[in-house]
């Protein structure tokens, strides 16, 4: 049962819980690294293939479309 005494003390000793201020949560820095260093290559994969489609031969204006290189 719970003590009267403790229930209305503002004591910090007095509560169960006490916040230290030290992260329970454990991250280790290899696998941020690893994520950061996958986000680059896949941001510099993606960003050459947008380079690559934005460069490549627009189509034609007459045919509307792509003609292999034949003129209509």
């Amino acid at each position: 049962m719970s003590d009267p005494e403790k229930q209305d003390s503002t004591d910090p000793k007095d509560f169960d819980f006490e916040m230290t201020g030290i992260s329970q949560i454990k991250i280790n820095k290899k696998w941020i690294w690893i994520t950061v260093a996958a986000l680059f290559v896949f941001s510099i994969i993606a960003g050459t293939m947008l380079v690559i489609s934005a460069q490549s031969r627009p189509a034609t204006i007459n045919s509307g479309g792509y003609t292999g290189g034949e003129e209509w």
